[in-house]
């Protein structure tokens, strides 16, 4: 399996409870339930998706947890789609254009989407939706919007999570395409980091970042080596946070592949959680086994593991 088809499918876009079509019902909790999503394939590397709850079983640390929640392959999810609409990426709009044009193709009937840019401002260019021809109309406003010299990603991240999904409940994440700078400094990037983090501990919404190559800045290679280290630690604090991932596309030419692979799995996997480990050490790394019948089968999990808290 080549590298980028193996990071494509450990992004698996599934979160917390769900409501199958099929298997209607709501779960409310007031703890922090630890999410694991897995795709699960036979021998020959076929795709199994009719597997029902009772078929798994999850082991934190070697130890069996009983799994407090489940979604099946069916259950619709809600992708926010953001996009860094900052000057720094203003030449990239058209493969911002055709990532979304492809994610969205491959969308189910029963998956809705929502679109928004942000770079000192925020933009919704399509609410929650499931008609296409709307989301694909999206385009063209990402097209025309205003470039900006400042970028709040952190502040966008917040207002996404504390805003945006509303009443929305399912499987939901967002997917941020940006290339990791917040850069407005007529504001206190510091705490809008701090803000998105509790905002993802808070609203459990997966963030997974689409991490564009290093902005055109005026340091030296070893400033920008320094600075970008800082900018990817940053989003990478954030997806640890939230139970998301980044994803670091070779080239821009990656992007539409990327997306049209991430939105194919999200239609093959299952969600499942379970009550952590109330024993654990804080910040130690819990780590998580999922296993599916039938005997043979092979299991690529969203995360290995956990960090207590």
């Amino acid at each position: 399996m080549s590298p980028s088809r193996r990071l494509i499918l450990w992004l698996l876009v599934l979160v917390p409870p769900v409501l199958a079509q099929d298997i209607p019902f709501t779960l409310k909790v007031e703890v922090d339930l630890v999410s694991v999503d897995v795709m699960v394939a036979d021998a020959n590397g076929v795709l199994i998706n009719n597997l029902q709850q009772s078929d798994f079983e999850i082991y934190e640390e070697g130890v069996k947890r009983d799994i407090e929640f489940f979604a099946p392959v069916s259950a619709p999810y809600n992708i926010f789609l953001l996009f860094d609409g900052s000057s720094s990426t203003s030449d990239r709009t058209r493969f911002m254009q055709d990532a979304i044009y492809s994610f969205i193709s491959e969308l189910r009937p029963q998956d809705r989407v929502a679109v928004a840019t942000f770079a000192r401002g925020y933009d919704v260019h399509l609410p929650w939706s499931l008609d296409r021809t709307e989301a694909f109309t999206s385009l063209n406003e990402i097209a025309a919007r205003g470039d900006s010299n400042g970028t709040r990603l952190y502040s966008a991240l917040e207002r996404t999570l504390r805003r945006e999904f509303g009443d929305v409940s399912g499987r939901r994440a967002v997917i941020v395409m940006t290339d990791g700078q917040d850069t407005d400094y007529s504001h206190n990037s510091q705490g809008d980091l701090r803000k998105a983090l509790n905002a993802a501990r808070d609203s459990r919404i997966p963030v997974y970042f689409v991490a564009l190559g290093a902005p055109v800045v005026s340091k030296t290679p070893e400033q920008l080596r320094d600075y970008m280290l800082e900018v990817r630690t940053y989003m990478q604090l954030m997806a640890d946070r939230s139970g998301g991932r980044v994803l670091f596309p070779r080239s821009l030419d990656d992007l539409v592949p990327m997306y049209t692979q991430i939105a194919q799995a999200l239609g093959t996997s299952y969600s499942l959680g379970f009550l952590p480990s109330a024993s654990a050490r804080p910040d130690s790394f819990q780590r998580i086994v999922v296993k599916a019948a039938p005997a043979g089968v092979r299991i690529t999990q969203s995360r290995d593991g956990y960090t207590a808290r």
